[in-house]
């Protein structure tokens, strides 16, 4: 069997369908383990990253989020090297 890489855009998209799944079923604390398992993984791709900060923008004042939320961003910033608008 081949060991197939997956492109970025399906890579994205697999990651929006895993937070939209939670998130539709209000499983916060399953998105906020997600997001996390993306922050520790210190090969992540920003693309990745800027993708859960999209997914995951209407809940950024989430109480279970928030703070996951925000390492998301500082990680990503740091990886790009500048602040995110």
């Amino acid at each position: 069997m081949e060991n197939k890489k997956i492109s970025e855009s399906d890579e994205f998209g697999l990651i929006f369908d895993k937070f939209k799944e939670l998130l539709d079923k209000r499983d916060y604390e399953g998105a906020n383990a997600l997001m996390q398992s993306y922050c520790n993984d210190e090969n992540i791709h920003v693309g990745a990253l800027k993708t859960i900060l999209v997914i995951t923008k209407s809940f950024k004042t989430n109480p279970v989020m928030c703070d996951t939320r925000k390492k998301v961003l500082e990680l990503c910033e740091a990886k790009l090297g500048k602040k995110l608008v």
